[in-house]
């Protein structure tokens, strides 16, 4: 009966239940992909295979167009606030692995799997912009996905429902 309760607290220990995150991609050589828990503590993080496909497909969308990455919470970009509320929910293993190091690589360092489940995004979101004359810049607001992706998303043959992962503003 010991070895029973023994087995089932390990097991309550070792598996965290989904919980949501702010995501942040950073730009830098080593690992890039943080999350910040609800007390803004960060965990830098890999996605596990585990990952639901769906999730990280609209997450590499969003990415890809540029300007967005995530922020903790509200931040300056050239003197000018705005916030990028990027929220995923999932779960973080509280195994702690270590990046590998060689030569002319990043230094090594801690981080720990992550299987995210679900994506959403806080509207409004403000994508920063580079202008075309040098060292010039702007930011746009978007109120909803529509603008984002105005011929919306297709994943496995079905378009993207946006209202599923659209959060509630603050």
């Amino acid at each position: 009966m010991k070895l029973r309760i023994i087995i089932l607290s390990y097991l309550l220990c070792t598996f965290v239940s989904a919980d949501e995150y702010r995501y942040d991609l950073m730009v830098t050589t080593g690992l890039q992909e943080r999350v910040f828990d609800e007390e803004g503590k960060a965990t830098m993080v890999s996605f596990s295979k585990k990952s639901n496909a769906k999730a990280l497909f609209i997450l590499s969308k969003i990415l890809r167009l540029g300007g967005i990455s995530g922020t903790k919470d509200g931040v300056l970009w050239r003197g000018v606030p705005f916030e990028q509320a990027i929220l995923i929910k999932g779960e973080l293993d509280p195994k702690v692995l270590r990046t590998g190091s060689a030569a002319n690589t990043a230094e090594a360092e801690d981080y720990q799997e992550f299987t995210l489940e679900e994506v959403r995004v806080r509207f409004p979101i403000s994508r920063h912009r580079e202008g075309k004359v040098f060292d010039t810049g702007y930011l746009e607001t978007h109120f909803s996905f529509a603008t984002l992706f105005p011929d919306g998303l297709i994943f496995e043959g079905q378009e993207v429902d946006f209202i599923k992962h659209t959060a509630k503003s603050k």
